[in-house]
């Protein structure tokens, strides 16, 4: 909104009461006017990245995803006379990131179509990477469970003390924290994947330590199956959540992951349980640790197939 100070010459005409004869009066005055004057800014979308992004139109409409490019044109009205104008482009309503955190949020996307849909459990059923994602839940988790449940009692079997093996145990959660933490932290830095693998691996190890100790109980084997187990195979919690979030972020996050979690007590039920079966009917739990190892081979497969690091970049690989 401008003012402006005008000036002008205006023209009377008027009668004199005498002779009635008309007389024309000029008169130039000064006089401030206020004039408002309102300027209009046009805002519209006139190309996007995404082939499959609808004709946006004006600004506002919330078509376009985090990771798409847009160009805008702006058509500004201006008063007449104008000499300086500044113009504030501010982000469509409802959007209260800062430009930095936009920039943020945006430039980890490496599959934009893929984060333009608004994920429902629905959707997600339908794909291929939800049941990856399953598969690799499942089985890491029957891999978990099983040395979990049977461990105390293989290691007594085996020739260690009971209190040892039950210490064992104890420490194995111990030395799960620092891993859970460095690990987790070390996936923001490599992706998602590798902390995954290294938390199967760390199983995988464990389960072949047991194996060794049925021929040779020694405190080394003893000491690298709990270290290998709590440091490496404990830090798959500290990636499951962000796995399934880089795939199918949005509001719908909770109860997708929620539907997971069915793939993980599934496989946290059936380790024990086939773990015990196999031992019930050969008298040895050789069988069914190899079986776990084959799982936490196929755990990693599986994660990496569903593939984060195809959707969204950690901030160690932006």
């Amino acid at each position: 909104m401008w003012s402006r100070l005008t000036s002008g010459s205006s023209t009377a005409a008027f009668f004199s009461s005498a002779s009635q004869a008309i007389r024309n009066c000029t008169q130039v005055k000064s006089a401030s006017v206020t004039a408002t004057l309102i300027p209009t800014l046009a805002k519209s979308i006139i190309a996007t990245s995404i082939p499959d992004t609808p004709d946006a139109g004006t600004l506002g409409i919330p078509d376009v995803a985090h990771g798409e490019t847009i160009t805008y044109r702006l058509i500004a009205t201006l008063a007449e006379g104008t000499q300086k104008v500044l113009i504030t482009d501010l982000l469509p309503d409802g959007e209260s990131d800062t430009a930095a955190a936009v920039s943020r949020a945006t430039s980890n996307v490496v599959d934009a179509a893929w984060v333009s849909v608004e994920w429902t459990l629905a959707r997600a059923l339908g794909t291929a990477r939800f049941w990856w994602i399953a598969l690799g839940f499942f089985c890491a988790l029957f891999a978990w469970y099983a040395v979990q449940v049977h461990q105390t009692k293989y290691l007594i079997e085996v020739g260690f003390s009971p209190i040892v093996a039950a210490w064992a145990l104890g420490i194995v959660s111990v030395v799960g924290i620092p891993g859970q933490i460095g690990l987790g932290v070390l996936s923001d830095r490599i992706g998602r994947e590798w902390i995954w693998t290294a938390g199967c691996v760390g199983f995988a190890i464990c389960y072949a330590c047991l194996i060794a100790l049925e021929r040779s109980p020694s405190p080394v084997l003893l000491w690298l199956m709990v270290i290998a187990q709590g440091s490496l195979g404990y830090a798959l919690t500290s990636v499951m959540g962000p796995i399934v979030a880089e795939i199918f972020e949005g509001p719908n996050y909770g109860s997708i992951f929620g539907m997971l979690t069915v793939a993980l007590i599934g496989g946290g039920a059936a380790g024990p349980w086939v773990t015990g079966v196999i031992h019930d009917m050969t008298g040895s739990y050789r069988l069914a640790f190899t079986l776990a190892i084959v799982l936490c081979a196929v755990s990693a497969m599986a994660i990496w197939i569903a593939g984060p690091r195809k959707v969204r970049l950690v901030p160690g690989r932006v």
